[in-house]
């Protein structure tokens, strides 16, 4: 689907993909992070470890999707809305 915009074609502002990579970047390690070594991250904030890590495991592959998703869109934001959004 493309995108209408009425003086020719869409420009996004640099902002936009500056915001967008930089998000893609921190929730990729993130992921790796939480699924790589789960009980680090709650020992530093001091919470009980779960007994059952494959929720850990879940929400580090749904945030890791994210970022690929955030990288993805960065190429074209006004196009991505639906990630972006």
């Amino acid at each position: 689907m493309r995108s209408f915009c009425p003086h020719g074609p869409c420009q996004t502002p640099a902002r936009m993909r500056r915001v967008l990579i930089a998000a893609g970047i921190y929730h990729i390690p993130f992921a790796v992070a939480a699924n790589c070594w789960p009980y680090p991250c709650f020992d530093l904030l001091h919470i009980a470890q779960p007994n059952h890590v494959l929720l850990w495991h879940a929400v580090g592959m749904a945030i890791g999707l994210m970022g690929v998703a955030f990288l993805f869109a960065s190429r074209n934001p006004i196009n991505s809305w639906g990630i972006v959004l």
